[in-house]
C-alpha cells in the first residue's frame, strides 16, 4: 500500500542496495480529485491525444515517487510523445539525447549513468544534455529523445506526455506502425481517432 511504500521511503530505503521505485504510478484510478490540484501549462500548447474519442482517449499521467539512487532506464516515451515533467520535491538528475543517435544507445540497454564501455563502446560517442531538477522546475522531453532519470533525494514528480502541432505526424506514424501493443492496452481505435484529429489540424 501506499502507507507501506512512505513507511519504506523513511525507514529502510537508504540502505537496500536496489531500493524500490514507486514509478508511472496510475494515482488517478484510486485518488482521481488529484487530477484538480493542478493544471498543464499552457505554454506547452494542445494536446491532441486528449481530444480523441473518450472510448479510445488514454490518460498519460503518471507519479513518481523515489529515494536516492532510483529512477528510469534509458527509454523513448511512448509513442514517440513530447512529455512535461514537475519535480515537486526533491532533486532529480535527468539525461537526455537528441536524436539520430540510436547506433550509441543500444535500444536502451546501456545505463547512461554508468555505462558499461566495454559491452557498449559506441556509447562513448553519444552526445547528452545532463540537467538537475530541483522543486518547482518543469523539463520537457522532445519527441524522440532517448533519456534516463536518477533520484539525488527521496522525491516526488508528476509527468504527462501529449502529441500537438510540434510533434503530431510522428505520433501518428508510432500508432499506426504498433497496432498489437494498442490492443493489449485496449486503445485498438486510438491510431484511427488521432489519424482523424490529424486531418482536422491539417
Amino acid at each position: 500500500t501506499l502507507r507501506e511504500y512512505a513507511r519504506y521511503l523513511a525507514t529502510e530505503a537508504q540502505h537496500d542496495e536496489a531500493p524500490w521505485y514507486l514509478a508511472s504510478w496510475r494515482f488517478w484510478e484510486a485518488f482521481p480529485a488529484l487530477l484538480d490540484d493542478f493544471e498543464v501549462p499552457s505554454w506547452l500548447g494542445d494536446d491532441w491525444l486528449a481530444q480523441v474519442d473518450e472510448a479510445v482517449r488514454p490518460t498519460l499521467i503518471w507519479m513518481f515517487i523515489g529515494p536516492p539512487r532510483t529512477g528510469s532506464w534509458l527509454h523513448l516515451d511512448v509513442a514517440h510523445s513530447s512529455a512535461w515533467n514537475a519535480q515537486i520535491t526533491g532533486r532529480k538528475r535527468w539525461i537526455l539525447f537528441p536524436p539520430g543517435q540510436d547506433d550509441c544507445l543500444y535500444d536502451g540497454r546501456v545505463n547512461a549513468f554508468a555505462p558499461d564501455l566495454a559491452r557498449f563502446p559506441l556509447f562513448a560517442k553519444a552526445r547528452a544534455v545532463v540537467a538537475d531538477v530541483e522543486p518547482g522546475d518543469v523539463i520537457f522531453t522532445p519527441s524522440a529523445w532517448w533519456h534516463q532519470t536518477l533520484n539525488l533525494e527521496t522525491g516526488i514528480a508528476l509527468t504527462g506526455n501529449f502529441a500537438n502541432a510540434w510533434n503530431g505526424e510522428q505520433v501518428s506514424a508510432w500508432l499506426d506502425a504498433h497496432p498489437l501493443a494498442l490492443a493489449a492496452q485496449g486503445l485498438g481505435g486510438l491510431a484511427e481517432a488521432f489519424r482523424q484529429r490529424l486531418r482536422r489540424a491539417r
